[in-house]
């Protein structure tokens, strides 16, 4: 039950991050469509259900509304029944690192979704965030000698990654790099590198059916941030691996 309440949870806070995403005055009036300005009422507001009721389209002028809705919803949602996950299962500061992780990345991935971009202070914040819970941690327990390789090797990181993104002519955004650093510092290698593989799973299963019957073009934006944050759910909820 708890799951399902913090699913419907982060489906509300998904849809409202995407309103911001979407409109630069989210804080002026009450939501709307986005092509006739129809007002919302609050049956047209519920996360998920609304969409699939109205079939992906608007009430008044019944234009298709952006799938961005929906997917944020389902995004968020299942990043917070992720966090539940870990509250439920692991300690309190390893619970605590994991939930920054995954509302970072969610809130990235929608981002990603929308415009195929990060903004970089997203990931940036959520990477400095945990470094202060780590050094308050080693102040406490005298391990700082750690926090200071730690500090290392993530600019190590963003210096190699910066070069990467230049060489490739930055086809592999350097959002992608500091989602791969947030990864590294959590997992480890070996976890980062399950992440991934979960990561390349679930996007052969999303992206392959529709580019070989040619409803996507092979050649249009993946965006990736979605799939880091599916991987990062698989590795944290399927045991003994």
């Amino acid at each position: 039950m708890i799951y399902v309440i913090m699913f419907i949870i982060g489906s509300c806070i998904g849809s409202f991050v995407n309103v911001i995403f979407t409109r630069r005055d989210w804080y002026k009036g009450r939501s709307r469509c986005d092509k006739c300005g129809y007002v919302l009422k609050w049956y047209d507001l519920i996360p998920i259900v609304s969409y699939v009721a109205l079939r992906g389209k608007c009430r008044n002028c019944r234009e298709k509304i952006d799938t961005s809705h929906l997917v944020s919803e389902v995004i968020m949602g299942a990043a917070f029944c992720a966090c539940s996950f870990c509250i439920c299962t692991d300690g309190t500061l390893s619970a605590f690192i994991e939930c920054i992780v995954l509302i970072c990345l969610a809130v990235a991935a929608i981002e990603d979704y929308k415009e195929q971009m990060v903004y970089s202070w997203i990931l940036n914040s959520g990477i400095a965030l945990m470094f202060i819970i780590y050094f308050g941690f080693g102040l406490i327990f005298g391990v700082i000698s750690e926090m200071v390789f730690a500090l290392l090797f993530v600019v190590f990181l963003k210096i190699v990654f910066g070069f990467i993104a230049k060489k490739t002519n930055d086809k592999i955004g350097a959002g992608d790099f500091d989602a791969f650093i947030m990864l590294m510092l959590i997992f480890g290698i070996r976890g980062f590198m399950l992440t991934l593989v979960y990561s390349c799973i679930i996007g052969c299963v999303i992206y392959l059916p529709p580019i070989i019957m040619k409803k996507r073009d092979k050649r249009a934006p993946l965006p990736f941030i979605p799939l880091l944050l599916f991987g990062t759910i698989a590795n944290i909820i399927i045991p003994g691996v």
